[in-house]
């Protein structure tokens, strides 16, 4: 294999973070250079978009996601190249929306345990494996969400995959402010029961 220089343009992101794949953390810090601006933005967008009101009372931030984020993103075994960097930044929200869903589901665990409806301390310890399953269980929660809330599914896919603002969520699909903040909310509690099940 050449070496990062040879194979890639340092400002070719897709190329470098195939180059990545291909030869495991060799070209990683190339990589973080270029992306790691959009991965903040990233990351503090699906932050608030996710918790909302709470994110003010949240014991994580925005920081604290991207951390817990980037060495899962290592670990993901990912089936085939990249073919622009947009599929990149698609996969890292997804695993930010998990890692936010499993946080949430965490939070509610150690609640159960405060009130003495949870006895076993390490049910709290307790995350799902991360992996293509996984995703594909978060994915399948939605085609199911586009199935019987088709407008609310259209929302988390014009919010988080699209990076559309409110404005042009509303201006798109004529809708009230307080309806778009309303359906979000809703699909991501649906999410999360999908992936509790």
């Amino acid at each position: 294999m050449p070496p990062i220089h040879a194979a890639c343009r340092i400002d070719d992101v897709t190329c470098l973070i195939n180059y990545w794949r291909h030869n495991n953390d060799t070209g990683l810090h190339h990589i973080w250079q270029e992306v790691a601006t959009d991965l903040k933005r990233i990351s503090i967008k699906v932050w608030f978009d996710f918790l909302g009101p709470a994110a003010a009372n949240a014991t994580w931030s925005a920081t604290d996601l991207l951390h817990e984020t980037f060495p899962k993103l290592l670990e993901y075994p990912i089936a085939r190249d990249f073919e622009n960097r947009a599929q990149f930044y698609a996969l890292v929200k997804s695993l930010m929306i998990y890692i936010l869903m499993n946080y949430r589901r965490r939070k509610n665990r150690a609640a159960q345990y405060r009130r003495g409806n949870v006895t076993n301390l390490n049910d709290l310890l307790t995350q799902n494996p991360l992996d293509v399953t996984t995703l594909a269980t978060l994915e399948q929660g939605l085609q199911r969400l586009r199935q019987i809330a088709p407008r609310q599914a259209r929302i988390v896919e014009m919010r988080f995959y699209q990076d559309q603002s409110f404005q042009a969520i509303q201006d798109r699909l004529k809708l009230a402010r307080t309806t778009v903040y309303t359906d979000l909310k809703a699909a991501l509690l649906f999410l999360r029961h999908h992936l509790d099940q």
